[in-house]
């Protein structure tokens, strides 16, 4: 930038590797905005800077925790934070940049807008501000240039920057209009300075707003704040039907309330001044006479007819209502092709924004639980029944005949659940190529009929574009997708998924599915591979799955966190009722140690199903899992206590384990191993879990031979995981750890050329650990994100043969203290064996106080990762024997006691060195006791 509005030079140097800046879009009270490129994620975000007078009054540090708080909002009516900072000693924070304009722009144009479309905006401002505040989030400043106008959506933005100014301001505000928000739309409760404001606040700045987009200014104008602020909390609110008769009287009473002085007169919350503009816009169509009429409408090859609508008041759907999509019925001699149109439906109708779909397999829970056998042919009886089970307002239904010369007629209807009429229906004729058009022509009618709007319907992409053009591709897709999803057959699934991609090469939804199924099976390699072939074809993406399949090619490809979490981000604010897109971004965030925001994602997900939280048992499992990692026991136990088949066993074995009761993680680990149905995750588990409920329980070599056992009959995976599992119980018990030439037998992998450098270096065998390593060299992202700190941990245990603890220290403190935290990577080190290494090097070199503190990490039951709870009790037992001789040296007496009686309590079932290790904690546990009682005496 080369125009002098630029900002800071060292500003633009300190984030020059991540954005460059292009131009100044604007200025207000508080701070800057510019235009810039973010480099990294490769699209245009908008930074805005603090100016420098109001950065001086804040605590820097709190302003960005709160942003950061702001910044895991995501709504598709709030404009999502990307990130936050510091640079050139001025807070700054990322947000996507909207080509569209503000409110404020539209209203200087038009001075007044008409009635519906003030109440729609309003009504979408509102559902986003339920949003925030649901989340403890108030905005403090709503006001027209605060909302964004893209294609016609309603977008609020600085969420949440108001409430980190005030949070973070280390002295009180003179800059009026910043802090406590901006006079026209500033309720009088913040006008006298009171910041405990709550969500009546938004919604009385709300009032005014629609006050303004009806009128054309604020209900109370001044020529000073200090007249605004006198009028606001002395004058009646202006009429608005002086100035506008058609205004209707609901409206008119609906914004008065709102704006009432006293916050107990409002609406109780944005989400209930909603509710009374929607019934108040309904009202309005009443009056007008509106009527949906049936259309009909000829496309190159098909023929429709559209179902006509009776005239109502009322819309048929309102946003974010349920659908529920049946089987469709099918000629008896093609019955798969019911199968095929339906998906071809569901995926049409998943563009739009208006509705929220239950798929037809998402059924297969409620079924069960209803004791209907999942195969069972769903029609609209039965569909009906499912849905009178929980908040879906209809279902559709969907029959295909066929016709002469290979054609098929489809018809789709909308059955409204409660009273069982048809709200909505099309009907088309299409063969061959033309069938992606003619479903996506009928679904776009569907969607015009249900209420929503056509500016949106025809911003949808053609179906052909986000799917195939080839019928029969997408037969096998979705034969592919029905493998996996009814019977678990990942092989059979992507043979299929194959054989659709040999028809169409660019069938970009068929290499995503893959990818992700390789990533199910933590096959890392092939998945990356498949994600790189997805996002090559980007043409032939929905922007949703492109967002999606970024956010995971990040994590696969890159290691990239922070953009995995970002791409999630923009995902969801496309498809903001996706359960599975909340689930995995929870993933890739508790793999960033970021539990807090993993729980709220996940909490948002089971709230998303219509059919209550039981029936989606692995994200409520991963909901328990990550309640476990945040030390609320209780909580885990109570979504535990829904959960079915293998789920609750596996949660209640992470539980045991977190609570150090070791006899029942045995029990349990033992059924989940003999437990048929349990796969993936709980079959690895469950040895583990057995070798490690032993280990804590003094059964050393038991445990090992429980992993010896199971990596016979492992995959290569987790027979790695298993091997290091061994390095880690031979090292935390003192055993002699042997040199090793049968390590994964046919593995050439540089996985496997870490663990035979770990096993060789823990050995003392150096020139071996080297040279294994040097077969292991990691070249790309990928490669290092699959070692993690295993390299590091390499070159630590070398320079403990060495004795040069100082060096283990400086390498491996940091991230030992820190922790590994992702449970996908099998092969990155453990936080256990991070810590016990760091633990043991600080203890030889004499630092006491920093040996108590990792082992005092190795002991803490929160903070780590589901799948690394397995691994706690193999270190268990020996972290509280060094704990309490490390305090009995330090004179710590009580705390030494209290460890060698954990240590006793839980070692009952001595082996090998642990033997004597029991032996010596009572001789040291006496001898504690005794000085005790001698220092008493003298005393």
């Amino acid at each position: 930038m080369d125009d002098g509005t630029g900002p800071a030079p060292e500003l633009v140097s300190t984030l020059a590797d991540r954005f460059r800046f292009v131009r100044k879009l604007g200025q207000g009270g508080m701070a800057t905005v510019y235009l810039a490129d973010d480099i990294r994620l490769g699209r245009q975000v908008a930074i805005k800077i603090l100016k420098p007078e109001i950065a001086a009054s804040l605590g820097r540090g709190r302003f960005v925790s709160e942003i950061r708080i702001a910044s895991g909002l995501t709504h598709p009516h709030l404009l999502p934070l990307h990130e936050s900072g510091e640079a050139g000693g001025l807070p700054y924070y990322v947000m996507p940049y909207i080509e569209g304009e503000t409110l404020r722009q539209r209203i200087t144009r038009e001075r007044q807008l008409p009635v519906a479309e003030a109440l729609r905006i309003a009504c979408e401002v509102a559902d986003g501000l339920s949003y925030a505040h649901s989340h403890g989030i108030i905005h403090r400043d709503i006001k027209p240039e605060n909302i964004l106008i893209q294609s016609g959506r309603a977008i609020v933005a600085d969420f949440g920057v108001a409430r980190a100014i005030t949070a973070s301001a280390t002295e009180p505000s003179t800059t009026s209009g910043v802090i406590l928000g901006t006079a026209p739309y500033m309720c009088p409760e913040q006008a006298v300075g009171d910041h405990a404001v709550d969500a009546r606040s938004d919604v009385y700045s709300l009032g005014c707003v629609l006050y303004e987009m009806l009128i054309g200014e604020p209900p109370f104008t001044g020529a000073s704040i200090p007249t605004i602020i006198a009028r606001a909390m002395s004058e009646r609110v202006p009429s608005m039907r002086v100035v506008r008769p058609e205004i209707p009287i609901e409206v008119e009473n609906a914004v008065r309330r709102a704006l009432a002085r006293s916050p107990a007169d409002r609406y109780p919350s944005a989400e209930a001044f909603a509710r009374v503009l929607q019934d108040c816009a309904r009202g309005k169509r009443r009056r007008s006479g509106r009527v949906i009429a049936a259309t009909a409408a000829a496309g190159v090859a098909a023929l429709f007819v559209v179902g006509m609508l009776a005239a109502r008041p009322d819309p048929p759907f309102d946003e974010n209502d349920a659908l529920l999509v049946a089987d469709f019925r099918a000629p008896p001699g093609d019955p798969d092709v019911g199968k095929v149109f339906r998906d071809l439906v569901t995926t049409a109708l998943g563009q739009s924004h208006f509705i929220r779909l239950v798929e037809r397999r998402s059924l297969n829970a409620v079924m069960r639980k209803a004791e209907i056998p999942e195969t069972t042919f769903v029609n609209d009886s039965l569909a009906r029944q499912l849905a009178q089970r929980s908040s879906v307002r209809a279902i559709l239904v969907g029959n295909v005949d066929e016709n002469a010369r290979a054609s098929y007629t489809v018809t789709l209807r909308v059955i409204d659940a409660d009273s069982g009429r048809t709200i909505a229906s099309a009907t088309g004729i299409a063969s061959g190529a033309t069938v992606p058009d003619t479903v996506h022509m009928l679904t776009e009618h569907l969607r015009t009929q249900l209420g929503e709007r056509a500016r949106d319907v025809r911003s949808t992409r053609p179906l052909r574009d986000v799917t195939t053009p080839s019928f029969e591709a997408f037969r096998k897709y979705s034969q592919a997708v029905d493998a996996y999803a009814t019977k678990g057959d990942i092989t059979g699934s992507n043979r299929m998924l194959r054989e659709a991609i040999a028809l169409d090469p660019r069938f970009a939804s068929a290499w995503a599915t893959l990818a992700a199924h390789y990533l199910t099976a933590r096959q890392l390699d092939s998945a990356r591979s498949a994600f790189d072939r997805a996002l090559a074809l980007h043409d032939r993406l929905g922007t949703a799955e492109e967002y999606r399949l970024k956010a995971d090619m990040a994590y696969t490809v890159d290691y990239d966190l922070p953009a995995a979490v970002e791409y999630y981000g923009l995902y969801l604010a496309e498809a903001p009722h996706s359960r599975s897109g909340r689930s995995n971004r929870a993933l890739y965030l508790s793999a960033m140690g970021r539990y807090d925001e993993a729980l709220r994602d996940l909490e948002d997900a089971v709230a998303l199903n219509p059919f209550g939280p039981e029936l989606i048992q692995p994200v409520l499992t991963n909901l328990a899992v990550v309640l476990v990692s945040l030390g609320r026991i209780d909580d885990a136990t109570r979504t535990a206590s829904q959960l079915t088949g293998p789920y609750p066993r596996f949660v209640k074995t992470v539980i045991a384990s977190a609570g150090s009761r070791w006899t029942a993680a045995e029990s349990l680990s033992i059924a989940a191993a003999v437990d048929a149905p349990a796969g993936g995750l709980f079959r690895s588990n469950a040895p583990m879990s057995h070798a490690s409920a032993l280990a804590a329980q003094g059964a050393v070599r038991s445990a090992d031979s429980v992993l010896r056992a199971t990596i016979a009959g492992a995959s290569a995976n987790d027979a790695r995981w298993f091997e290091r599992a061994r390095l880690l119980l031979a090292l935390a018990s003192g055993e002699t750890v042997p040199q090793r030439t049968d390590l994964v037998p046919g593995d050439s992998s540089a996985k496997a050329g870490l663990l035979r450098a770990l096993w060789a270096a823990a050995a003392g065998d150096t020139i071996g650990a080297r040279t294994h390593m040097m077969r292991a060299r990691p070249t790309t992202p990928a490669e290092r994100a699959d070692l993690g700190e295993g390299p590091a941990l390499v070159e630590a245990l070398i320079a403990a043969n060495g004795k040069r603890w100082g060096d283990v220290t400086k390498s491996l403190a940091a991230v030992a203290r820190r922790g590994e935290q992702d449970p996908l990577i099998y092969d990155r080190p453990d936080s256990f064996l991070l810590r016990w290494v760091t633990a043991n090097a600080f203890e030889r070199m004499g630092q006491r106080d920093s040996a108590v503190a990792f082992h005092e990490l190795l002991l803490r039951p929160t903070a780590i990762p589901p799948g690394h709870y397995a691994l706690r009790g193999l270190v268990n037992g020996f972290a509280h024997q060094r704990l309490a001789q490390l305090l009995e040296q330090r004179g710590d007496r009580d705390a030494a006691l209290a460890h060698y009686d954990r240590l006793l309590a839980s070692f009952v079932r001595p082996e090998g060195n642990a033997v004597a290790l029991v032996a010596d904690a009572r001789r040291a546990r006496a001898k504690v006791v005794s000085a005790g009682v001698a220092v008493t005496r003298q005393r």
